[in-house]
This record gives structure tokens, C-alpha cells and sequence, in this order.
């Protein structure tokens, strides 16, 4: 997948990959946040279940450790992403609870270097504190709907995305953040 989606130089990953055109999908220089934060949340999960005697899991860690560094340089003030990282657009929860969520397993299972933890607590945390709580209910906003880059103008596309809450991936993203939170915490109170 790293051959076909990632780019070599941005470390940032695309969309999707047109198997008709043989290319990744947009090819400009637009990287989806909650795409992006799929992948991270997704590497300590990948190598949990191969192991690190596997043949490629040195390999799976240099693109974990690249893909997080990429992302450092995408990070909003507040702590959060952006659904277009590295372009002025609106913040994304989910895309940020998945990627607190993937850098806290990745440092707590030794994938990571410790220098992720402070952004991740804090991207977690930033989640957390825009939860809105009114008479209807508790709601998880900033989560945008599902995206469909248009051909012609796929910036355009993302940006054109309703915001929503409680989306189902949204509040999954946040659990994920949140179990992994947790066993921070407990592993760094045994110390």
C-alpha cells in the first residue's frame, strides 16, 4: 500500500488508489486527515498481530515513524487536524482521536519515540473538551461526513463536506483514543 498511496516526500498518505488509472487518488498534494489518521491508528494494530520478528515489521515502523512525523507538521495550535491536513480547512475530530489513538499505542508498545506523547495527550484531550452536553444529549462534534474528492476539483470536494456529530467513526475514533489514554495512564502509574 506504501508504494501506492504514500508519498515518498510528504510522508502523508492519499485518499484512495484508482486501479483503473494506476495511480493514486487525488495526486496533487491533498492528504485526508481522517485517512491519514486510519493509517496511524492502524500500524500498532498491524504490528501487535505480526510481531516484531516479522519480516516486514521494521519496515511497517519506519513508515509508522514517518507518517507521525509528517503529521507533527500538520497539527493545529489546539491539538487537533484539520480533514485537509496541510491546508487551511476546518478541524476534524475523528481524524485527531484516531491519530492521538495510534500515536499512544505506538509509545506505549515501544513503536514510537516518547516525543509523541505530549501531542497525543493533548490531541486526546482537545477531543474530549469540544464535547458539547445539552438537555437532548452529549454530542462528539467537528466530525465530517463521508468524503467524496471530486475528480475535477477534489479540494473543493473535501471542503464541501458537511460537519456532523456523533458519527458513528467518530465516537469509534474517540474510543480508541480514550482506551489508549487509559492504558498510558495505568502504565505510567506503575512506574
Amino acid at each position: 500500500y506504501a508504494s501506492m498511496m504514500m508519498d515518498e516526500d510528504k510522508g502523508l498518505w492519499s485518499h484512495s488508489y484508482w486501479v483503473n488509472a494506476k495511480r493514486a487518488f487525488p495526486k496533487k498534494d491533498l492528504f485526508w486527515g481522517r485517512g491519514n489518521g486510519w493509517v496511524v491508528c492502524g500500524f500498532p494494530m498491524i504490528l501487535d498481530n505480526v510481531g516484531l520478528e516479522h519480516e516486514e515489521s521494521a519496515q511497517i515502523i519506519e513508515l509508522f515513524v514517518k507518517t507521525s512525523e509528517a503529521l507533527l507538521s500538520c497539527m493545529n495550535e489546539d491539538y487537533t487536524f484539520n480533514t485537509l491536513l496541510k491546508y487551511k480547512s476546518y478541524r476534524e475530530l475523528s481524524a485527531t482521536a484516531l491519530i492521538s489513538a495510534g500515536w499512544l499505542h505506538g509509545i506505549r508498545c515501544g513503536y514510537l519515540d516518547k516525543k509523541y506523547l505530549e501531542p497525543a495527550v493533548k490531541a486526546f484531550e482537545a477531543c474530549v473538551n469540544a464535547i458539547e452536553e445539552n438537555e437532548n444529549g452529549v454530542y462528539m462534534p467537528n466530525i465530517s461526513g463521508p468524503p467524496i474528492p471530486l475528480p475535477i476539483f477534489p479540494k473543493l470536494g473535501y471542503k464541501m463536506i458537511p460537519l456532523g456529530k456523533n458519527w458513528s467513526y467518530g465516537i469509534a475514533a474517540l474510543i480508541f483514543a480514550a482506551i489508549e489514554y487509559k492504558k498510558c495512564l495505568s502504565r505510567n502509574d506503575r512506574k
